[in-house]
């Protein structure tokens, strides 16, 4: 189970937006997706169409306090055969955090609370909020890799981006590495604007670019609905260039993951096959 989360400490980059999006495109893959809105402002929930009166009872701050079991949290939402589940939050989740946690406890629980349904997913990704806070942080500490929405527009974007990664590098001293640094997601760009032209060349020189979502009206649709952007009907050419950049980031997740995989497989195999060699050498 490889882990994500979506963040930065700005709002309105269209992090939420991308949570969906990437979680239903890895699922049309196949994949078992699991997604988690660790944010207050419950924007996710609200994304997938559920109303906050249905997950004042059950949402993730109810998880945290012992009030309901994780996998009662798990709710799902279906799209034909693709099938993404979500635990969804509510307003009092910065209550519960505020008055029990702090990012290492915070992140240590959650990590207990997935090792539980770590065979039931592939990947897990993290809707956070767009402020430097305990949430955030406790993301850092929990997850495996972070992608970054940005602004095609905003030069303050650069800025973010360099703050939260001087944040990572600081969780990656005492977490061997961890968690690694999947790319920025650029978004609202407008390819014929030069400032958007030219801050994305200027992102694409420093960093890598997962994907580049162009402004449309697609995702106000598809938000309005309840909606991943490809299920969106009837479909447009901006719809089915922005489920194309989805499903590539999609792609790129799932090629990764198999890599490391394979990598890792290798070394331990490696590793086994030293072993062996040290102890023949001193039987002989």
């Amino acid at each position: 189970m490889y882990t994500i989360a979506l963040l930065n400490e700005k709002g309105g980059v269209a992090k939420t937006t991308s949570t969906y999006n990437i979680a239903y495109s890895l699922a049309k893959e196949g994949k078992r997706v699991l997604m988690i809105d660790f944010d207050s402002q419950a924007s996710l929930t609200v994304a997938v169409g559920l109303e906050l009166s249905e997950t004042e009872d059950i949402n993730l701050g109810n998880v945290l306090l012992g009030e309901v079991a994780l996998k009662d949290a798990l709710l799902s939402v279906s799209f034909g055969d693709t099938c993404v589940d979500v635990i969804p939050s509510h307003n009092s989740f910065a209550s519960v955090v505020q008055s029990n946690y702090d990012a290492q406890s915070l992140s240590a629980i959650m990590q207990k609370l997935l090792d539980t349904v770590q065979e039931l997913y592939d990947y897990v990704l993290l809707d956070c909020p767009p402020t430097i806070c305990t949430l955030l942080i406790s993301a850092l500490m929990l997850v495996d890799g972070v992608i970054m929405p940005v602004l095609g527009a905003d030069y303050h974007s650069l800025v973010s981006v360099q703050n939260t990664l001087a944040d990572m590098q600081q969780i990656q001293s005492v977490r061997d590495g961890k968690p690694e640094f999947l790319g920025l997601l650029v978004t609202r760009y407008k390819k014929n604007i030069r400032n958007h032209v030219a801050l994305h060349d200027h992102l694409r020189e420093q960093y890598r670019i997962l994907g580049t979502l162009s402004d449309t009206d697609a995702f106000t649709t598809a938000l309005s609905e309840g909606l991943p952007v490809a299920e969106v009907k009837p479909s447009t050419m901006q719809s089915r260039g922005a489920a194309r950049e989805y499903a590539k980031i999609a792609e790129f997740i799932i090629n990764h993951c198999e890599y490391n995989d394979g990598k890792n497989r290798h070394n331990k195999k490696t590793d086994k096959v030293q072993k062996k060699s040290n102890i023949s050498k001193k039987t002989e």
